[in-house]
C-alpha cells in the first residue's frame, strides 16, 4: 500500500467542488465542498479500493507561492519617510504575507503600502496596497491586495 510522507493538498475549484484522486488506484471522486468546509484539520479519506490517505484542503482563491524577498512597508496614511524593512514570505494573485520585526502599530484592517522586487528576469519592482487580514504573533502579517493592479492579467505577479 502506498504511504505518502506528507498529506496531499487539494484546492477547491471555482464551482466549490473538490476532486480527490486515490494514489493507489487513480480513481477520482468529486465532492461538494459544503460537506467539508467546517473541517480545518487534515481529513482522512478511504477509497473504494481500501487505500487510506490523508488530505489537506486549501480554500484560497489563488495559489500561494513561498518566496523570500526583501521589502519595505508603511501604513498607507504614513509618510514615505516612515518605511520599515520586511521580508515577503509568500505571494499570490490576491495577497501576500510579510514578516516584520517589533512593530506593534499595525492592526487588522489597517492599510499598508508594501514594496519589493520580484526574482524574475526583469526584477520587477512591485508596490502594492494591502489590507491587513491577520497578524500572527506580531511578526507575520497576511494581507489582501486592495488596489486595482492585482486584476491586471498581464502584470508581473502572474506565476
Amino acid at each position: 500500500m502506498l504511504k505518502p510522507k506528507f498529506n496531499q493538498k487539494y484546492f477547491v475549484n471555482k464551482h466549490s467542488q473538490l476532486s480527490i484522486q486515490c494514489l493507489a488506484c487513480k480513481k477520482t471522486r468529486t465532492f461538494p465542498i459544503e460537506i467539508l468546509r467546517e473541517r480545518q484539520q487534515a481529513i482522512k479519506v478511504k477509497c473504494s479500493c481500501e487505500h487510506t490517505f490523508t488530505i489537506d484542503i486549501e480554500f484560497r482563491k489563488h495559489y500561494r507561492k513561498k518566496v523570500n524577498f526583501l521589502g519595505r512597508y508603511r501604513l498607507a496614511t504614513a509618510s514615505v519617510e516612515e518605511v520599515k524593512d520586511c521580508t515577503v514570505a509568500d505571494l499570490s494573485l490576491g495577497g501576500l504575507s510579510i514578516k516584520i520585526i517589533n512593530d506593534e502599530s499595525i492592526a487588522e484592517h489597517d492599510e499598508l503600502i508594501v514594496n519589493f522586487r520580484l526574482d524574475d528576469q526583469a526584477h520587477h519592482e512591485i508596490e502594492r496596497k494591502i489590507q491587513v487580514r491577520h497578524i500572527d504573533q506580531k511578526d507575520r502579517i497576511g494581507g489582501e491586495f486592495i488596489d486595482l493592479e492585482s486584476n491586471d492579467p498581464d502584470g508581473p505577479l502572474l506565476f
